[in-house]
């Protein structure tokens, strides 16, 4: 009975080791993971702080600009990095929708009554001189879309991660005059 005892014991110490030595590796590939998204979260950061600083200091161009490279610089060659710098559009037909969204449609009976139709409210809003218009032009052309994306391999495989962010440069400035 007692060599049979031992077996039994030795066999339970077996799975339980096991089990604790699965889990301490799936620990260590977690905190490898972790600081793989850690560095490149911050060095995606620093090149969104790149592409504002560079939005200040040059301006925007038109169309957009994609660029792509690593960060051997800061000494970390595997990870590499693409950015886009997009216009946005800003589309007065998407205000209108915003609109009836807020006042319940035109297909309910009754609905937005309290507030007038929606093509009366912007056609009043757009009726000072296309202020309305002015407006989205400035912000189309001081505004853009900054994409950030970096990527890492890991083992046979790539990571990505991906930041966006909206950029303004300092022309941005807009003085609208109401006539009386």
């Amino acid at each position: 009975f007692t060599l049979l005892e031992v077996v039994i014991a030795l066999g339970i110490l077996a799975m339980s080791l096991t089990v604790l030595l699965e889990s301490q590796a799936a620990s260590v590939s977690s905190a490898g993971r972790s600081r793989d998204l850690t560095i490149a979260t911050l060095l995606a950061r620093s090149k969104m702080v790149d592409i504002e600083v560079d939005a200040l200091e040059d301006g925007f161009t038109l169309g957009d600009v994609e660029e792509e490279g690593d960060f051997g610089d800061e000494g970390f060659e595997d990870y590499k990095w693409k950015t886009r710098l997009l216009e946005v559009k800003i589309e007065l037909a998407g205000l209108m929708g915003l609109c009836e969204g807020f006042m319940g449609g035109d297909d309910e009976e009754g609905a937005g009554e309290e507030f007038g139709d929606c093509e009366s409210m912007m056609g009043g809003l757009d009726g000072f001189g296309g202020a309305l218009t002015t407006f989205t032009d400035e912000m189309g052309n001081s505004l853009r879309l900054a994409e950030v994306t970096v990527t890492w391999p890991v083992g046979k495989f790539q990571e990505t991660i991906q930041v966006r962010s909206f950029v303004t440069n300092s022309d941005f400035s807009l003085s609208l005059e109401v006539p009386r």
